[in-house]
């Protein structure tokens, strides 16, 4: 263990036992800081980060049907498909690929890939009808959230029933001949009893791809419902998702398969309660079920297709996986106020198993063969994962203006064929209230992130080491009248990276370390209430100084609503980069949206994406064949018809 780690222990330990005789709420201390919505002032947890909230008024107003259409605005990172066609997020200035530094959230339950930890093979377009208001967290070392650490948080929090009392049903029809078709209900039966009921289902149709003159699909199929059942206080969450769609260029070698599909079919239940008259007991347990299917054909003489688990062993040319995946996972957590301190102590379990159900191979158009049994697979799979933690979290107002969080959390975790490790985390924050109208934030935290279990099995030798991280953060925050304006700075520094290593066929910890340093400038202005503009500048720069993505940008957002009309303007900018040594230009993507609510509960919206046509580019390049460009997104013109009853 560290010497900075036992520091931060013992300081953290110290400050939970000496200080808990006093406290007041950091809510009192951060009334002008968390003022952008009624419902976020109640969920928002400073100590978790650097914090980006889009309000239940920016959504409704931006028109964000889906997730995709928040995530794509985000300062310092990109966000875009990945070779597999998944729209996935990146940090600015690294290639887009399967995201596993990122943990999405609907109110407390995790629904990230069990086996990736990625957020978007299922959720990436996820229709936003039951969501309030969403929360994206800059949170490196966070320590009060019931999962492994991560480097970015999303919460999506759902309608509150009481809020709501009514029902709609919602039509959109796009100039790429996609649909979207969903129903909604939400309302209080009684005193004690509410629920909360979405259904949808979506096809999305994409520009095509051509690589070297074939066409190659991403166009997906989608199915969504959310349940919510409230009583005397408690939650139940249930949800399932049926996701299919084109691989895109997927594992074949030369990026172009002959067919491709990824079908995830995804559902889980939770239940939620607080008890103590406080309610300052609060215990969730959950129960999540993952499947995806992978099918993929590509002749042997383009190479066939890379697949991880059986490298080796010869040219495959068909692929055909079934997956099935479980998360059985609780958490505990008791929160301890008083005067002047708050003091939070809890623990999560969760555990993953995943079975793989169906391999079969086809070597050189050869007649296919299940291979799940076979002894090289097996030596190469990762069946179970699973990590205990106990945390503490101590926020101490030693002044009513000054708040210091320490904190502190024990994993204990072990992934089949490895042994069983203990990680400590370890973190430190600032909040301080330097007059009315500035305030500032600042973290140092001492953590690591896990391998996912998908990369343990794409390794080198089967097994990979976490990776150690130390991060630091800090943000001024300047408001008065109808200005809020905030500059953040990060860094964070990785022992032990991940890379791939062409010479062993796999991924590698690096020897050698990775820092990279992010600044952001914000601008809000609120005309009034309902009337806002948002505007974000970033820039990225790595101390290895290879960019896969634009690495800087901006992002100007004009949100207007006067008596029954919305009108939005979305303008992000990229910059140019190079890669594989292709030349990739500056990006202005325009977005543009008007909406009428009618008094007889009718509601028509128009928007048009990508007004210009000119999106930042992704690139990646497959194994055997020359890098690919893609557009990140299409130009859409979209009509929306909603009526509520």
């Amino acid at each position: 263990m560290s010497k900075l780690k036992k520091a931060f222990l013992i300081t953290a330990i110290f400050s939970s036992v000496v200080s808990y005789t006093k406290a007041e709420n950091i809510s009192t201390l951060l009334t002008q800081y968390q003022s952008e919505s009624d419902l976020s002032k109640y969920t928002k947890q400073e100590s978790l980060g650097h914090v980006i909230v889009f309000t239940r008024e920016d959504l409704d107003t931006m028109q964000a049907y889906t997730l995709k259409d928040v995530l794509k605005v985000l300062p310092m990172f990109n966000y875009g498909p990945n070779k597999f066609g998944v729209i996935s997020l990146s940090n600015a200035g690294e290639s887009i690929r399967i995201s596993t530094f990122y943990r999405l959230y609907i109110n407390d339950h995790e629904i990230s890939s069990i086996h990736t930890y990625s957020p978007f093979l299922t959720y990436d377009e996820y229709p936003l009808d039951n969501i309030d208001h969403i929360e994206v967290y800059f949170a490196l070392g966070a320590i009060s959230v019931s999962s492994e650490p991560s480097e970015l948080i999303i919460k999506m929090y759902t309608k509150k029933p009481e809020r709501e009392n009514d029902s709609y049903i919602k039509a959109q029809l796009d100039s790429q001949k996609s649909y979207l078709g969903s129903i909604f209900s939400a309302k209080s039966i009684n005193e004690k009893v509410s629920y909360l009921f979405t259904a949808s289902t979506q096809r999305i149709h994409y520009h095509h791809v051509y690589v070297r003159g074939q066409q190659i699909s991403r166009d997906q199929l989608r199915y969504h419902t959310f349940l919510q059942l409230n009583y005397n206080g408690a939650r139940i969450d249930s949800a399932f998702s049926w996701v299919k769609r084109g691989s895109l260029s997927g594992f074949s070698s030369d990026g172009q398969p002959e067919e491709g599909l990824l079908r995830s079919i995804t559902g889980y239940i939770s239940y939620t309660n607080w008890f103590l008259s406080d309610k300052s007991l609060k215990f969730t347990l959950s129960y999540d079920r993952q499947y995806r299917k992978v099918y993929e054909t590509n002749r042997a003489t383009d190479g066939g297709i890379y697949y991880p688990l059986l490298k080796g062993t010869g040219v495959i040319t068909k692929l055909d996986e079934n997956n099935y995946m479980d998360k059985f996972a609780f958490a505990l957590d008791k929160t301890f106020k008083n005067k002047q301190n708050e003091l939070l102590i809890g623990t999560f379990w969760r555990y993953y198993n995943r079975d793989l159900d169906k391999l079969k191979v086809s070597y050189n158009g050869l007649p296919e063969q299940e291979e799940k049994d076979n002894p090289l697979l097996k030596r190469r799979l990762i069946k179970y994962f699973r990590i205990f933690s106990f945390y503490l979290e101590n926020k101490y107002n030693f002044t009513p203006d000054n708040l210091l969080t320490l904190g502190a959390r024990l994993d204990d975790f072990k992934f089949h064929h490895l042994n069983e490790k203990r990680r400590l985390n370890a973190r430190v924050g600032y909040i301080s209230r330097v007059n009315e109208n500035f305030t500032l934030k600042g973290f140092i935290s001492q953590t690591y992130i896990l391998p996912s279990m998908f990369e343990i099995e794409a390794s080198a030798n089967g097994k990979l080491d976490d990776m150690e991280v130390l991060s630091y953060s800090a943000e001024g925050i300047y408001q008065k009248d109808k200005n809020k304006l905030g500059l953040f700075v990060g860094r964070y520094e990785i022992e032990n990276p991940l890379t791939y290593d062409p010479t062993k066929g796999g991924l590698v910890n690096n020897d050698d370390s990775l820092s990279e340093t992010s600044l952001m400038f914000r601008w809000i202005h609120n005309f009034d209430f309902m009337n806002k503009l948002k505007f974000y500048t970033w820039y990225s720069f790595s101390d290895k100084g290879k960019y896969y993505s634009p690495r800087s940008g901006a992002s100007l957002l004009l949100l207007n609503n006067f008596k029954s009309w919305s009108i939005y303007n979305e303008l992000i900018y990229k910059s140019s980069f190079d890669a594989y040594g292709i030349h990739l230009d500056d990006s202005w993507n325009y977005t543009v949206g008007i909406s009428k609510q009618f008094k007889d509960g009718w509601r028509v919206s128009l928007k048009a994406e990508n007004l210009f046509n000119n999106s930042f580019k992704v690139i990646y390049k497959p194994p055997l064949s020359s890098p690919i460009v893609n557009s990140a997104y299409d130009r859409r013109f979209k009509i929306t018809l909603q009526k509520v009853f």
